[in-house]
């Protein structure tokens, strides 16, 4: 582009220099003044072409230069916006990795007990899962300040782009979950560990994606390139759950861990779909 520049304004000024030899130098230097005002009188029309034409190329430079300045502005705003913008998203990144282990961590007290306990136990756990979570702050301004940053991105920051895009879907279908575990129907046993299994599988995904920007979202400085996608590495659900249920100290399915990562693998799968 630079080079493009180079040559067109080289080409602008040798034509110029073409110009004023043949139409003032050769004229004067041949035939003194008077031979000069003849030339000029001949292609006087031709001249004030010229000189309308040199004017509408100083015009046209200086009106490029003016919004090539002007857009210069404008991307810095945007730039030093961006950055303020990334250092925002720590804070809710982080809200919503305390609320997803605090919620797979009630989940799993709950999991533990509905195939030991009878109807009237089960329910009154179930209720104490559902109240203690709904009790639990829920992320609030992510929302806003992830659309604001792809806003302002515009495909700057894709790969940061297209995680809090997944994060913004996961968590409202994971909440959406939350919500309907009440509605469970008791005699539907099977279906419900799996709704559980699946719920605990969808906030793992949030978490991940969470955890792999908050680096990013830590510094002012552009490295997006740093961040690294390990939500995309369905093997990490396996050790991520395997970790709830060591830090609890709770029995549960030796295939527990591989029923997650099967779940994530699913999810993840049409999250790129979608």
């Amino acid at each position: 582009m630079k080079n493009k520049k180079i040559l067109s304004y080289s080409l602008v000024l040798v034509l110029l220099f073409v110009y004023f030899i043949c139409m003032f130098f050769i004229p004067f230097y041949e035939g003194g003044v008077h031979l000069l005002r003849a030339t000029l009188l001949q292609w006087q029309t031709f001249n004030a072409g010229m000189v309308a034409l040199i004017a509408a190329v100083i015009t046209a430079a200086v009106a490029i230069k003016s919004d090539k300045a002007a857009w210069e502005r404008h991307y810095d705003a945007i730039e030093r916006e961006l950055k303020a913008t990334r250092l925002l998203l720590n804070l809710p990144l982080r809200s919503i990795i305390e609320y997803i282990n605090y919620c797979i961590d009630e989940i799993l007290n709950y999991y533990v007990v509905i195939d030991k306990f009878d109807k009237e136990k089960k329910e009154k756990s179930k209720e104490i899962m559902i109240r203690n979570i709904e009790q639990m702050e829920k992320p609030k301004d992510h929302e806003k300040i992830f659309t604001d940053f792809i806003k302002l991105s515009s495909g700057r920051e894709e790969k940061v782009e297209s995680i809090l895009t997944g994060i913004l879907y996961e968590i409202n279908i994971f909440m959406s979950h939350l919500h309907l575990m009440k509605r469970i129907e008791e005699n539907r046993f099977i279906r419900e560990k799996t709704r559980l299994k699946h719920t605990i599988a969808m906030g793992l995904i949030v978490k991940q994606m969470a955890s792999d920007l908050l680096p990013y979202a830590n510094t002012y400085v552009n490295n997006s390139r740093s961040v690294r996608e390990t939500f995309t590495d369905k093997k990490i659900y396996k050790t991520l759950i395997s970790t709830h249920i060591e830090n609890k100290n709770i029995n549960i399915d030796e295939d527990f861990p591989s029923d997650i990562e099967t779940m994530a693998e699913g999810l993840f799968r049409d999250l790129h779909r979608g």
